[in-house]
């Protein structure tokens, strides 16, 4: 079982995938297979990764639990890389998920996510995989990850995540990984998510980036593409 975060660090594009160690005792043979994965094509993630290559370094913040395809993926690229693997469903609790509840502080909430994130002050996210993990917390919370997040976004910072086409109906979860630039691996869970928010809800919550684009990517999913 992982715990809630993970990072790796890349030396160079010859360090070999088994080579990597993980922070805090981790090794990636403990990161989850592609078993039961199936590939789908994507139209943003071109868009996502579009200058990829000209960049020297890569800080990449990913709200899953971690991947070992994710991690194949940014080490075949030319890039030192750093990711962080956030393990963001170890704060789908109560106390977060009752903020429009008063039960909550909102400046408790952004400190709860900052300390939970573990990014240091210097920290700068140039790749920010939030997948479904957003319809995991009522919007006050999206919100407040948000705020915890912006000092950490700039002008160049890239993301990319999912909405829902019809927000009064349930959205398929599932557990996500990349595969190609163009490709994602998706293992869809039995459950659906606990909410189900609709590109504008989205927009008018998680305002520490725009969405500049959303197209649909299978039954009930909107793919989103996030800028500065």
């Amino acid at each position: 079982m992982l715990n809630r975060k993970q990072r790796l660090t890349r030396e160079g594009p010859s360090k070999k995938l088994h080579d990597m160690a993980f922070r805090r005792r981790h090794t990636v043979s403990e990161v989850p297979t592609t078993a039961s994965r199936y590939p789908v094509t994507s139209r943003l993630l071109p868009q996502v990764f579009a200058n990829i290559d000209q960049r020297k370094s890569i800080q990449v913040l990913d709200l899953g639990g971690g991947s070992a395809q994710t991690v194949a993926f940014f080490s075949s690229l030319p890039a030192k890389s750093r990711i962080i693997f956030a393990d963001t469903l170890e704060l789908v609790d109560v106390r977060l998920n009752t903020l429009e509840d008063e039960e909550v502080d909102f400046s408790q909430a952004v400190e709860a996510w900052r300390q939970h994130l573990g990014l240091s002050p210097a920290d700068k996210i140039d790749y920010l995989l939030l997948w479904d993990y957003l319809h995991y917390f009522k919007p006050a919370a999206v919100e407040a990850l948000s705020s915890a997040l912006l000092p950490h976004i700039h002008q160049e910072t890239k993301g990319y995540g999912f909405g829902s086409l019809h927000s009064d109906m349930p959205m398929p979860g599932g557990t996500y990984a990349l595969d190609t630039e163009e490709t994602l691996l998706i293992k869809q869970s039995p459950e659906p998510l606990l909410y189900s928010h609709s590109q504008q809800v989205i927009a008018d919550h998680f305002m520490c980036m725009r969405i500049s684009r959303g197209t649909l990517l299978r039954e009930g999913h909107l793919e989103l593409l996030f800028e500065a």
